[in-house]
């Protein structure tokens, strides 16, 4: 009988070990032990993507005088067309870095942020208009997220940055067979690609240059493959220790009952 309530007893502490899932979390400390009401300042790293060759920029110049915009805006006709009308809208930079915008004529462009970007667009046009209003953004800010996330496949960012957890977000969050201290990001540059490994478990992240993300990075989230097995049997073998400890427990009570 003892034997019994043993081997009943462990088969419980194995079913209660295998069913209990781990918390997926972000951004902490391991070593540290934080309260609820606990806070931390970081200050994370700028986004300082510069502009390359190739890239498509929407580009708005406007004045208080309605008949003389039209002069600093591509083709209506070109404006309008289909779904991908920011696209065709947009500017693109040529592979000498150089941009042509309306009126304002041609100039170099590439190694330059979005900001600074904005500030010699403004300049340029106050040569031709009083007080312009400037508009530069990204047409083609796409990522591409991988791996083990709800949701592949490429995003388009309509705004300035977008930082790594934003991202994770858009893409329904991480699988639980996803491995949050190895995230791959593939980035490109003059030279080539660049590849970074990230760790979303560690607070370090918030104060990365690779926190924020740049137009065109791929975002890998690799897969445990343990995690992965435990979980495709998971259901099953909860399954099969549920019935052996239903069927130990009938036998204890059987006996039991005999016994008296």
């Amino acid at each position: 009988m003892k034997r019994i309530i043993i081997l009943f007893g462990v088969l419980s502490i194995l079913m209660l070990a295998v069913s209990c899932n781990s918390r997926t979390r972000y951004l902490y400390k391991k070593e540290k032990r934080n309260t609820p009401d606990t806070t931390y300042t970081f200050h994370t790293a700028p986004l300082e993507y510069k502009i390359q060759p190739y890239d498509v920029l929407y580009i708005f110049i406007r004045t208080d005088k309605k008949e003389i915009n039209p002069y600093f805006q591509l083709d209506e006709e070109r404006a309008q067309m289909g779904d991908n009308r920011f696209y065709l809208s947009g500017y693109t930079v040529n592979d000498s870095g150089y941009i042509k915008v309306p009126v304002i004529g041609s100039f170099h462009i590439q190694g330059k942020t979005i900001q600074e970007a904005r500030e010699d667009i403004t300049i340029r046009a106050r040569e031709y208009i009083e007080d312009p209003i400037v508009n530069v953004k990204f047409v083609d800010f796409k990522i591409t997220v991988l791996g083990a996330v709800p949701k592949q496949g490429v995003m388009y960012i309509y705004q300035e940055k977008v930082d790594i957890l934003e991202l994770i977000s858009r893409a329904g969050g991480v699988n639980s067979n996803g491995n949050l201290r190895n995230v791959m990001i593939l980035r490109e540059n003059e030279k080539g690609k660049l590849m970074y490994r990230v760790n979303l478990n560690d607070r370090d992240l918030l104060t990365s240059e690779q926190f924020y993300l740049f137009p065109n990075d791929m975002v890998i989230v690799e897969e445990r493959p343990f995690r992965k097995f435990s979980d495709e049997g998971l259901r099953d073998f909860i399954s099969i220790l549920s019935v052996v400890s239903s069927t130990i427990t009938t036998t204890v009570l059987i006996l039991s009952l005999k016994k008296k």
